[in-house]
């Protein structure tokens, strides 16, 4: 367990450092109008400062570095991974071509119905209540534009 959790830790701070990079390609500001990339950057660096204490703490309850590297990647279910990661690629494709409530429903009836429930009906009607509560938050709540696919919701 102590592999998994420095190993989510190293994650964490090599998306924190791409995020403080991103953010300092925008203006910082002053002290009186901060500018757009003073948020991004601030909290890029306070989540490396907290992930680097929790690998730091992970490595020392651990004791050695040579200890880490042996199973690393033991018990990780494979196939669930690639169902997974082709699920979301396939969502990724298809999003500006069926819109967001169908791309939407469809991940989530294949993860509820491979990753939670094994009955269809449920996995079916569980998807389009996330489909239909997320769109309902983005779209009328947030006012975020979805893509509309061909549905033009």
């Amino acid at each position: 367990m102590r592999r998994l959790q420095i190993f989510s830790g190293l994650v964490v701070m090599i998306f924190a450092a791409f995020v403080c990079f991103e953010a300092s390609k925008l203006p910082f500001g002053t002290s009186v109008r901060p500018g757009p990339g003073l948020l991004p950057f601030g909290y890029g660096a306070l989540l490396f400062i907290i992930a680097t204490i929790f690998v730091g703490k992970w490595i020392l309850r651990a004791g050695t570095l040579e200890a880490l590297g042996s199973g690393l990647w033991f018990g990780v279910k494979w196939r669930r991974v690639t169902l997974f990661l082709g699920g979301l690629f396939a969502y990724a494709l298809t999003l500006e071509r069926f819109g967001y409530v169908l791309c939407t429903w469809g991940l989530m009836v294949l993860l509820f119905w491979r990753e939670g429930t094994r009955r269809r009906l449920t996995a079916i009607i569980g998807g389009f209540a996330v489909a239909a509560m997320t769109y309902l938050f983005f779209r009328h709540l947030l006012k975020v534009r979805l893509p509309a696919g061909f549905l033009h919701l």
